[in-house]
């Protein structure tokens, strides 16, 4: 778990006809931060964390061990880098 957000739902959706695992959660505020997951194929690529805004949400997307991972939401820039560090260390853990 990640501190700052609680767990709302998840699915598995398809993408370019692979799987795409969609995590919600919420922030402190009820806003809804996503955890967007694909397979990316490549075991050895790892990327660091790379921050954007897109259509007015801030985003954070990196890969590791064959996956990419993009977390989005309506927050500001230095919560979604700091929910990203996050995730990505519980990643790296793994």
């Amino acid at each position: 778990q990640v501190a700052g957000l609680k767990l709302k739902r998840a699915q598995v959706l398809a993408y370019q006809g692979r799987p795409l695992a969609q995590i919600v959660f919420s922030d402190g505020e009820g806003r809804p931060i996503a955890l967007c997951v694909i397979g990316n194929g490549d075991q050895s690529r790892t990327t660091d964390i790379a921050l954007a805004e897109v259509q007015g949400l801030e985003s954070a997307a990196f890969s590791r061990d064959g996956f990419s991972f993009l977390l989005i939401g309506p927050t500001d820039q230095a919560a979604i880098s700091s929910f990203a560090d996050a995730f990505q260390g519980l990643f790296a853990q793994s």
